[in-house]
């Protein structure tokens, strides 16, 4: 196990990390990858997280989490949307769920998955969509009024992002 020795190299652990972050957050257009999102646009969406992976990861970055937390980050402190991570909600547990302000506008469901040993991706995205309607990850958000439920099953095979909205 890991034991980070005193409370200096945590101090210089934690501005890597943050310093790391920062340069492949600003190396996206958030406000292209939100309009993209809101837009139903699948294809630019994963094209913009492509591009992202291809610059900042190892090939061996493969985990699921890993790349919940990647998007999490990369859509997180948006004053415009409220972000929930992990919420159970319907029968499950959605992996994140955008809320735009005012639930007469948007609310963006995304369920991520790895794909599993030579399955496709666009196979592994379906999969995704599909355990949000089966789980009714959007009952929350029909809940608090949101009518307009933009859902998203994204799969992650090595640096590739692909994307399938319905």
């Amino acid at each position: 196990s890991l034991v980070i020795p005193n409370v200096e190299i945590l101090s210089c652990y934690k501005q890597i990390i943050i310093e790391y972050f920062n340069t492949y957050k600003s190396a996206v257009n958030r406000d292209e990858l939100y309009k993209a999102l809101l837009a139903g646009d699948a294809e630019g969406f994963a094209d913009i997280i492509t591009e992202l992976l291809k610059k900042s990861i190892s090939y061996y970055d493969n985990a699921e989490q890993f790349y919940h937390g990647l998007i999490a980050g990369l859509l997180a402190n948006n004053i415009y949307y409220k972000m929930v991570s992990n919420r159970e909600t319907g029968t499950g547990r959605s992996d994140l769920i955008l809320y735009q302000q005012d639930s007469a506008e948007n609310a963006v469901i995304l369920e991520f998955k790895v794909c599993r040993g030579n399955e496709k991706a666009d196979d592994a995205a379906k999969r995704a969509l599909k355990q949000i309607d089966e789980r009714d990850y959007a009952a929350e958000a029909r809940e608090q009024g949101y009518r307009n439920i933009i859902k998203y099953g994204i799969a992650f095979k090595d640096k590739v992002c692909f994307a399938v909205t319905g």
